[in-house]
Order: C-alpha cells, then structure tokens, then sequence
C-alpha cells in the first residue's frame, strides 16, 4: 500500500470530521448538505484500503473507481454547501468538475465515464512481449509499434503497494494475447491513476489550506 496516500486519505476524513463539527447546529441545511459531506469524505480513505485487499485488477480498479467516486461527492455537496452560505444562493459552478455525478445519476441510467486518456496503436489481439515505456507510450513489443500511447510518466511510475502497477499488469501477461477488454481494462488503470495523482494533489492543497500537515 501507498503508506503516504493512506496517511493523506486519513487526514482528509479527519478534516471532513472537523468541518462537519464546525457546522451551525440550528442551520438544518447546513447539517443536510454536512452529512453528505462526512459520510462521502470519510469513505475515501476506506475504499483504498479496500482496494490494497483486492483479489484481482478489475475489484482493484472497482475500489479505486470509488475512491475517485467519493471524492467528487465530496467536492460536490462542500461546493453546494458554500454557495448556500452565500448572499442570494448565488450558481457556483467549478472547473474540472466531470458532467455527470455518478452517485446522483438517475435509476437504470449508465454510470459515469471518464473520457480515455490514451490511444491503443498496433493489431486487435496484440501478444505481450516486452513491457517499456517511452514518449509517454507504453510498448508490448520490442520493436516498439504496438502500445498505449498517452500514458503521462507520472502515471506509468505510479507506484502501490510496492508495485509499478502499470508494468505489472502488462508483465503478468506476458506471451498472452490481449483481448478487447484487456485493453479496455488497461486504460482505465490509467485513467484510475491519473485521477488519484490529481486528487492527491487536490487533498495536500486541502491539507495545506486547514493547517498543514501533521494534524494538530
């Protein structure tokens, strides 16, 4: 496991708490929208513990989808909260904010998708054959013609549990064709990544802005 993203997903839930705590008790929207707030900002850090105790890469990708998932709840209702606070309820709207919020989405409707991050080059069943990275492309063979193209260096170093997660789950098929979900499920390894890269940014800001780090 991450050891500095479980301690900064920790911090997160804690400030969540402190937040919550410093909420006007008579205000009653303020404790609506505040619940949203705690019960989704403290699942973060839960859910990537359960995605360190997956038993394959897809329960893996799940688990983190949901971290991601609880994140933008988080960001959401804090975002209708401060603009309730607001003179006139003013609109608030916020940048990098995705179109469709899953967990709000209505009944039988497909989920949430994040566009795709990367371009897959080469044949539709390619055999894995030598896992490098280079010009932000991942390549399966030594010549280098087939790969994903669009996978940040950020994100191919990323690093979980003591695993480059991007190399390894190429090199755990090894001599293997990939079929069509394969590289499906490839790219959204990268996209899960990128997101958590991001929203690890996001919660050191949040950290910085409420006092720093080590909590006091």
């Amino acid at each position: 496991m991450n050891e500095d993203l479980r301690e900064r997903t920790k911090a997160f839930a804690l400030r969540v708490i402190k937040l919550y705590s410093a909420l006007r008790k008579p205000d009653p929207v303020a404790q609506i929208l505040g619940k949203q707030v705690l019960r989704s900002g403290t699942s973060v850090g839960a859910n990537y513990r359960e995605a360190y105790r997956a038993r394959s890469g897809v329960e893996f990708v799940s688990k983190l989808a949901d971290c991601l998932k609880e994140l933008e709840e988080t960001s959401y209702w804090r975002g209708v909260h401060a603009a309730s606070s607001s003179a006139g309820l003013k609109r608030q709207e916020t940048a990098n904010t995705p179109a469709e919020i899953t967990s709000n989405r209505p009944e039988g409707s497909p989920p949430f998708r994040y566009p795709s991050l990367t371009e897959f080059l080469g044949p539709p069943h390619p055999v894995v054959e030598k896992v490098t990275s280079s010009a932000h492309t991942v390549w399966l063979d030594k010549a280098q013609t087939t790969g994903f193209r669009g996978v940040r260096e950020d994100v191919w170093n990323f690093h979980i549990g003591g695993y480059q997660v991007c190399e390894k789950w190429l090199k755990d098929r090894k001599g293997r064709p990939l079929t069509a979900d394969d590289l499906d499920h490839y790219q959204k390894i990268v996209i899960a990544l990128s997101e958590t890269i991001r929203l690890m940014a996001a919660i050191d800001t949040l950290i910085k802005t409420h006092g720093g780090w080590p909590l006091k």
